[in-house]
């Protein structure tokens, strides 16, 4: 008998409707690689091996590969592999896949991050996450959910919320419903942003103290005052304005510009 472990955030899907509706969303084509993340007792497994070429079930619990191992024995199209996904070696998955995954919320920013970073071999995720995870991820500025994962999200990729499950499609229930959303990565950014890590090194910044203006935020995590002054005059950007409600195109422009300053030997942290 398979026991969820609560140390892994394992809740099992047990509702054969929304493995179709998942399946949907994906839109898988027979001759996709599937990487499966987290396939728990294999209720969607199943369905992917019919509808792929081949999937690659990526599972840390030693518990639950030896299950899938029995329980899969006959299909020649299903990989296994035992571990982390934060810390698996890629070159164990195919070279391009999509993603199908219910991310456990205790490492959901980390394996965001990954996908992400992974993107160029990625043609789309389909992820179950905490609904309110997803909708930080849609988020627009000036609102209670805009976070640096929404600007995160949104700077490599377009987010769209396909459905919600309720707490009950799950074995045990987690205490919150859960929301399917698709991410296709971009092949390229839409904004002209000069370098990426800094352009994420202003918006955290500028979340860092979300009651203070944009410019008291950045200052506190280093900005120097006077440059902080000369680039919001500049673009005629309103310094008073609180950082959640910069859009991801003034996000670009002011990281543009302390970038090109910072280059110059300006004092920028």
């Amino acid at each position: 008998m398979i026991i969820p472990k609560k140390s892994l955030g394992q809740h099992f899907l047990n509702d054969s409707n929304i493995v179709k509706k998942i399946i949907q969303t994906a839109g898988i084509v027979p001759e996709e690689d599937i990487v499966e993340i987290g396939p728990g007792k294999g209720i969607l497994t199943r369905q992917l091996l019919n509808c792929s070429r081949k999937v690659f079930a990526v599972e840390i619990d030693r518990q639950l590969v030896a299950y899938l191992k029995k329980e899969f024995l006959s299909f020649p199209n299903l990989e296994i592999i035992q571990g982390d996904i934060l810390r698996i070696d890629w070159n164990l998955l195919p070279a391009r896949f999509k993603v199908v995954a219910n991310i456990p919320y205790q490492i959901s920013s980390p394996l965001l991050g990954l996908l992400l970073q992974e993107r160029k071999r990625i043609s789309s995720m389909t992820l179950m996450v905490q609904k309110e995870v997803a909708m930080r991820m849609i988020a627009g500025p000036d609102t209670k959910e805009y976070s640096p994962l929404s600007v995160f999200i949104q700077y490599y990729a377009t987010a769209t919320p396909a459905f919600h499950i309720k707490n009950s499609s799950f074995t045990p229930p987690p205490r919150v419903d859960s929301t399917v959303v698709k991410i296709t990565p971009l092949s390229e950014s839409n904004l002209e942003t000069l370098n990426d890590a800094y352009f994420f090194k202003v918006v955290k910044g500028a979340f860092a103290h979300r009651r203070k203006s944009i410019r008291n935020s950045l200052k506190d995590e280093g900005f120097h005052q006077n440059d902080l002054d000369e680039v919001f005059r500049e673009l005629s950007l309103d310094s008073k304005r609180r950082g959640e409600t910069f859009s991801l195109v003034e996000f670009s422009q002011l990281s543009n510009r302390f970038f090109e300053m910072a280059s110059k030997g300006s004092i920028l942290p």
